[in-house]
């Protein structure tokens, strides 16, 4: 399997952030497709060697993943990021403003 771990690991009032455990994968390798309701994340690896020459024994194989997560409340899509950063996929997803909570002020009648 290509994940270790993948959950949305935080909330906070602004959003979320999703956390995914990607070992030996390149950022070129990943696909991320949002939603306001939900984010997909898939990836692709080959197998490949220099070429001239053959693989006598491989033990990382080839990968193919897709992994979508419902998201508890619409996000603003022009605001989402990504990075991965030694094998760790880090995704904010900021939720839209009509999602998040207001205070709500209270006057003595």
């Amino acid at each position: 399997a290509a994940w270790t771990a993948a959950e949305i690991d935080r909330e906070t009032d602004t959003g979320f952030e999703l956390r995914a455990d990607l070992p030996g994968l390149s950022e070129d390798e990943l696909r991320l497709d949002a939603t306001p309701e939900a984010l997909t994340v898939s990836g692709e690896r080959k197998a490949d060697s220099p070429e001239g020459y053959s693989l006598h024994r491989q033990e990382r194989s080839e990968l193919d993943f897709s992994r979508s997560f419902a998201l508890p409340c619409r996000v603003d899509l022009e605001t989402v990021t990504a990075t991965l950063e030694r094998g760790q996929l880090t995704v904010t997803l900021p939720k839209q403003t009509d999602a998040q909570p207001r205070a709500i002020t209270v006057k003595a009648g």
